[in-house]
């Protein structure tokens, strides 16, 4: 169900998706599913939100979309967030033999992310780049106002790309940290 908060306010949130989850029996799925909330609440306790604070839609097929609250600096919390779910998804995978690869979108409006999670240039850079267990897509005006510059000296490099967002827009790609983009 929509959230007509996070709708009208300009708050950071992120969107993610298990990349092959309806190819999994009923049973991994659920299980997938599982991990995937306990992963997303490891992510916000690093970045120091309450699970309760932040606000979230589970869109089913082991999609979720999160909102955290508006006092959260996008600045402060963009470089935890990308980390927080780098290393969050490297410590589940790590304990399971299925092994969960997410897309990511990030950007501060509900219908930018769902555009940006089915993008193009995000689905490509799933395909291309098999052993990344986590590609993310960020907005480009959310990059270049607040961001440019700064994230790529601290967590690795990101990618210009055209996104296709009702009209073509720039996006800023990041495969993982120490992935090299294919």
């Amino acid at each position: 169900m929509p959230n007509p908060v996070a709708e009208r306010t300009s708050r950071l949130g992120f969107a993610v998706e298990v990349v092959g989850f309806g190819l999994r029996a009923a049973a991994a799925q659920d299980e997938i599913e599982h991990r995937l909330r306990t992963v997303i609440t490891g992510i916000l306790g690093d970045v120091r939100v309450a699970a309760e604070r932040a606000e979230g839609t589970d869109i089913g097929g082991a999609r979720l979309t999160v909102f955290l609250p508006g006092e959260v600096d996008p600045v402060r919390a963009l470089p935890g967030l990308l980390m927080a779910t780098a290393n969050r998804l490297a410590g589940d995978n790590a304990r399971f033999r299925d092994r969960m690869r997410l897309r990511m979108a990030i950007d501060t409006g509900r219908a930018s992310l769902d555009r940006l999670l089915d993008s193009r240039p995000l689905w490509l850079a799933v395909a291309r780049n098999p052993e990344a267990d986590v590609l993310v897509l960020v907005a480009g005006p959310l990059h270049d106002a607040i961001l440019a510059g700064h994230l790529d000296s601290a967590i690795g490099r990101f990618h210009r790309v055209e996104a296709d967002l009702g009209e073509p827009t720039s996006a800023w790609l990041w495969v993982g940290p120490d992935q090299m983009l294919r």
